[in-house]
């Protein structure tokens, strides 16, 4: 029961950080900047106010040259610069699900077939007495860390935190997870 509710509270964590961040925080952030623009820089300088006479013009202002300028940036952050690429290092290296079997087709499927086909090759280099023992072994561990996975558990080489998670949370008869 308790880890369900941590979990519940954790997702629910993650939904509110998402729409306050997006939703919430970066409107009144965005009007922020202009108000402070227009108010403290642009009102009290008749030099300025020339151009800008009033807040609905610094609004169209900062719109026409902030976005696409916020746009260049996170293009440049997604393409150009070594941003984007060290986000996706972090998150591949803390992804529980690049250390265990995610749920769904995987588990059910793919997973079982690869299985199945090592069995069969097994079976065809054992009748043609092509098995080594050096493949023999080799067969022995790749079967047994997928047979492991299928079980939920995390491999050995994920990093201690995540081996922490332990095993996933079985499913129900529905196929959702605890």
């Amino acid at each position: 029961m308790w880890k369900r509710l941590e979990k519940f509270l954790f997702r629910m964590w993650f939904y509110f950080r998402k729409g306050y961040g997006m939703y919430i925080s970066f409107p009144f952030s965005v009007l922020g900047f202009a108000t402070s623009i227009y108010y403290l820089a642009i009102q009290n300088n008749p030099g300025l106010q020339i151009y800008v006479p009033n807040f609905m013009i610094c609004l169209v202002i900062i719109a026409l040259v902030g976005a696409p300028l916020a746009m260049f940036i996170g293009w440049l952050h997604m393409k150009r610069l070594h941003g984007y690429a060290s986000e996706v290092d972090i998150s591949v290296e803390s992804n529980p699900y690049n250390y265990k079997i995610p749920p769904g087709i995987s588990t059910e499927i793919s997973w079982p077939i690869t299985l199945l086909y090592m069995k069969m090759w097994r079976a065809m280099l054992e009748s043609t007495d092509a098995l080594t023992p050096e493949l023999e072994e080799q067969l022995n561990t790749m079967n047994k860390s997928i047979e492991s996975l299928l079980r939920g558990e995390v491999l050995k080489s994920a990093p201690a935190g995540l081996r922490v998670l332990g095993k996933s949370p079985e499913r129900n008869n529905e196929g959702d997870r605890n």
